[in-house]
């Protein structure tokens, strides 16, 4: 090889190189780039460009938001569209798929890998949740009941919504809604929580984060846009 075709292939490595280090995709993950604030409100459109194409697109809730179910780097990811402006996003999270919190309420926020309802509890502002189910005591033939644990923002933190759902498959969590579900029964009755009468009150709420503290959380659901907020709300004027 003579010394001017070495020049140049050592040239040519260096520009491959620089041009790696300077990709988006070197620079963050798909999912890193997808949970970031500024990644609220975008439309459709410009999502997809990160994402690709919606594996499946499902009906409108009662509040015309459309949920866009993806796979991104192997994590199952639903995007909120109202309008075709996406107004959250859900990740399930798994041992690969998480996001750091920090990005979108402070450094106070941890990441979302092993995150429980007490560690988000813990952050600055606090373990305020609303806590909700579809059904939570005697579920019969319910696939994997879940109670959501909803925490509504301050303006400090852009008024973002974050619902931590637990899904109650694993003897931690089934603990948990056993014992929660116990103090409402002896304090209000069966029919109670039958009827998820605590879905219209926040009487037993604190009992309920308290009790899930060291439960880890199954979704994460982050933005403007709770996805069961309607059917709860629904369900409390019937």
């Amino acid at each position: 090889m003579t010394r001017h075709s070495r020049t140049w292939s050592v040239l040519v490595v260096a520009m491959l190189v620089l041009a790696g280090a300077n990709s988006p995709a070197q620079a963050a993950g798909k999912l890193a780039r997808l949970f970031k604030y500024d990644m609220l409100n975008v439309q459709v459109a410009y999502l997809e460009k990160i994402t690709g194409p919606a594996k499946y697109v499902l009906s409108a809730d009662s509040e015309g938001v459309v949920p866009r179910q993806y796979v991104v780097e192997g994590c199952e990811v639903t995007a909120y569209a109202d309008k075709g402006a996406v107004q959250g996003y859900s990740l399930r999270l798994t041992p690969k798929c998480s996001f750091n919190l920090g990005d979108f309420l402070g450094n106070r926020y941890p990441t979302t890998k092993d995150l429980t309802i007490g560690k988000f509890g813990n952050g600055a502002f606090g373990s305020d949740m609303r806590v909700q189910a579809e059904c939570a005591y005697l579920c019969g033939n319910v696939a994997d009941p879940q109670i959501d644990f909803t925490w509504q923002g301050p303006h400090a933190a852009n008024f973002l919504t974050v619902v931590l759902t637990v899904v109650l498959v694993d003897d931690a969590a089934i603990d948990a809604a056993q014992r929660w579900t116990t103090l409402m029964r002896q304090k209000e009755g069966d029919d109670y929580v039958l009827n998820t009468k605590f879905n219209c009150e926040d009487k037993y709420d604190a009992a309920a984060v308290k009790d899930f503290a060291k439960v880890k959380v199954t979704d994460i659901t982050i933005g403007f846009h709770a996805p069961r907020a309607a059917a709860y709300k629904e369900g409390c004027q019937k």
